[in-house]
């Protein structure tokens, strides 16, 4: 669990463990697009449902092998010192990512 490493740092977590595709499943409805995944590691691509379009490949140069296979936040101390709680959601996070960029992408250059 990560923990804030100082008396000055917080660590602004959910305290929930979720995994890439469940954060790219989410980004993608976002934007009314499924998308389903097949294989695994390296191999694993995930495709739109309703074209069957590869959108997502996984890609090795991203790997960091020296990492915990699962990292969970731990917000306790924002909660007593800052009585601060998390309020969003992967879902909703990745939905607010996606509208924001979409909305930087109907303005253009």
């Amino acid at each position: 669990m990560l923990q804030a490493d100082t008396a000055d740092d917080f660590v602004i977590a959910t305290g929930k463990t979720h995994s890439v595709r469940d954060y790219v499943q989410a980004a993608f409805a976002a934007a009314d697009i499924d998308v389903e995944f097949a294989g695994t590691g390296v191999g694993e691509v995930g495709r739109r449902s309703d074209t069957g379009d590869v959108v997502v490949v996984v890609s090795p140069k991203f790997y960091r092998p020296v990492d915990a296979a699962n990292l969970v936040g731990n917000a306790d101390k924002a909660a007593k010192q800052l009585n601060w709680r998390a309020q969003t959601w992967v879902p909703e996070l990745a939905r607010l990512m996606v509208e924001a960029d979409l909305r930087l992408l109907e303005r253009g250059p």
